[in-house]
């Protein structure tokens, strides 16, 4: 046992985007600062092998764990029957909340674990509280055992602190990406505790260059490449970017993406561009089209092209891609009138762009390659979002938390 107690790191969801490496790079802030962590996930085995990657065994001090409900729950068959019949009442009057995660399997979950290790869990840290319904209902009479205080991340907030779970007194606060955000929120819930919180980003790379590195070498042939990739949905804005690929000249430019594709998450425009290049794909773009379980696979790819493009449709939001242009020192295209585009304007690491414009998006991409030297600029951008700004905020919200 860890002589200052264990943080619960709850990872709601495995294999999609960035969660799994945002998971082993928070397990790793929070032992350096000092706590044990049990680290909880639905694919303990990947987990495992993304810490031998990084060099962190198992030990007293990290215990990984299964999210699966074990069938030994907490709960009383009263309670259990009454969220039954919330959850059916809820999927009939919310069929537009479908697609959430239902928080009682999170608790129960927890609970079982603060049971096992007793008075040894001091707080409980859900990864991602985005994937929760924010209907108060959903929240109603859910505690873990002793009263445990629990926090979480938001990737993605609404304009105001609304989401049901504020409404539990043992909630004691969120981490946020965005700053403004960060302040907003505090001023209009002074109880409760926010931080903002870099988005920083995994950059270990493989120890020797892998098939598919050398693969796509040999297929762009000394052209400059693009990369584009991640979790591929309407966000990425496919419309634009084979737009952009059919205006680019072939002999020039090669183009990559990677990733698994939301089909069910794309605009019509998408959907049609897709099926297009599906049936006729252009000779310089090449597609990965599965989830990339090593974050130092697609951290190879990115380190062999150009530059990156990330001009995202309707996406206020923070990227950990700006951190890989950055670490990568690969100037980096994206939206304008965002949060994305105020840090690369700030920076100066790369471009904006119109995203809805496709000539904007060429105009921004063989401006890209004008930029001169910028290595002075990734490294001020590497500075402010770095693995120990992360780790003394983090710190620093831990303490407050378990304090209040």
């Amino acid at each position: 046992m860890n002589k200052n107690g264990y943080i619960l790191l709850y990872n709601p969801i495995s294999n999609e985007g960035h969660l799994d490496s945002w998971h082993v790079l928070f397990i790793e802030l929070v032992l350096k600062s000092g706590f044990g962590v049990i680290a909880v996930c639905h694919d303990p085995e990947g987990l495992r092998l993304k810490l031998k990657h990084k060099g962190i065994p198992e030990s007293d001090n990290l215990v990984v764990s299964d999210a699966t409900d074990r069938g030994a729950g907490t709960q009383s068959m009263p309670r259990k029957l009454w969220n039954k019949c919330n959850a059916l009442f809820n999927r009939l009057m919310f069929r537009k909340r479908k697609t959430s995660l239902d928080p009682t399997l999170f608790f129960d979950r927890a609970n079982q674990l603060i049971k096992i290790y007793s008075g040894q869990i001091r707080l409980v840290f859900n990864m991602y509280v985005d994937a929760y319904p924010s209907d108060p209902q959903y929240w109603v009479n859910l505690n873990f055992l002793n009263t445990l205080p629990w926090v979480g991340l938001c990737i993605t907030p609404g304009a105001h602190p609304s989401e049901g779970y504020y409404s539990l007194d043992s909630y004691k606060g969120t981490c946020l990406l965005d700053d403004d955000v960060c302040k907003t929120f505090q001023r209009e819930m002074p109880g409760r505790i926010f931080e903002f919180l870099p988005d920083i980003t995994e950059t270990t790379l493989p120890k020797q260059r892998s098939p598919l590195a050398n693969e796509i070498l040999e297929l762009a042939a000394g052209r400059k490449i693009v990369f584009m990739g991640g979790s591929i949905g309407k966000q990425k804005n496919l419309a634009r970017w084979y737009a952009l690929i059919e205006m680019c000249n072939q002999e020039q430019w090669f183009f990559i993406q990677m990733g698994r594709i939301n089909k069910n998450n794309l605009t019509p425009e998408d959907q049609i561009a897709l099926a297009q290049v599906q049936i006729n794909p252009p000779e310089n773009l090449f597609i990965y089209p599965e989830y990339v379980k090593d974050e130092r696979d697609f951290n190879e790819i990115i380190s062999i092209s150009d530059v990156i493009f990330a001009v995202y449709r309707d996406f206020a939001r923070s990227s950990n891609m700006l951190s890989k242009s950055a670490y990568f020192e690969k100037p980096i295209l994206v939206a304008e009138n965002c949060l994305m585009g105020q840090r690369v304007s700030r920076y100066k690491i790369g471009l904006t762009a119109d995203e809805n414009e496709t000539s904007s998006i060429y105009s921004g991409l063989i401006s890209l390659l004008e930029l001169g030297d910028i290595k002075d600029n990734f490294a001020a951008y590497r500075n402010d979002f770095s693995e120990v700004a992360v780790q003394n905020k983090l710190s620093t919200f831990i303490h407050k938390s378990l304090q209040s």
